[in-house]
């Protein structure tokens, strides 16, 4: 979430917090942490910041994504293929979502035997007649094993995306300028806001804190 979200949700929830045990508190920050987990992951499947604007939609660039795909020397020998469209450079291997195995993977690039032509479409659909329809952003990311709780205590939960989608979601959550496919030109990225806090998520975890305290 964003400092200012959890300014203003710190500022009236900590008295609140502070009249439990702290296994209550462990107890029902699993249970926040739980439904606003799936709250953020429905709010991206409608495609939606947090304050209910449509996120900014794919620019050219953005919509027309070329897949990777390539051999590949497994370290303990053999060989299979490996096919990414989201992805990043980090000089001497590429990090991002392989298609192949359906989960993110780092690749070492002086083990890539060969690049072939790729198997896969990119980020359009045809549909009846011959139409485009474009599809929604962010159908991996928002999966449950990528967005999910991190962190739970008596203290606090941490809801977030998983080391390497993080970064991907880092960029587009602050409109940052990134690669568009390694050692390819640069872009920026409008800001779509992936985690932040909805009037119904801060409804949800006051009435939580309340039942808590006093249950119904």
């Amino acid at each position: 979430m964003t400092n200012d979200d959890l300014d203003a949700l710190e500022g009236w929830a900590e008295p609140l917090l502070n009249r439990l045990e702290p296994k209550a508190r462990k107890k029902l920050m699993s249970d926040i942490g739980r439904r606003l987990a799936k709250s953020q992951r429905d709010r991206i499947k409608r495609q939606k910041n947090p304050d209910g604007s449509p996120f900014a939609p794919r620019r050219e660039k953005e919509q027309i994504k070329k897949p990777i795909s390539f051999l590949y020397r497994k370290p303990g020998g053999g060989e299979r293929v490996g096919s990414m469209v989201s992805f990043r450079d980090e000089g001497d291997r590429m990090v991002g979502y392989d298609r192949e195995v359906d989960g993110i993977r780092t690749f070492l690039k002086h083990r890539v035997q060969y690049y072939m032509r790729p198997k896969h479409t990119g980020g359009a659909l045809r549909g009846q007649r011959g139409s485009i329809r474009r599809k929604p952003m962010f159908t991996k990311i928002r999966q449950a094993r990528y967005l999910k709780p991190l962190g739970t205590s008596a203290d606090g939960v941490t809801v977030g995306f998983v080391s390497g989608v993080a970064r991907f979601a880092r960029i587009h959550q602050y409109g940052l300028r990134a690669q568009v496919e390694p050692g390819g030109n640069t872009a920026d990225y409008p800001s779509r806001r992936l985690l932040g806090l909805t009037d119904a998520d801060n409804d949800m975890i006051r009435d939580s804190l309340l039942d808590a305290i006093a249950p119904r």
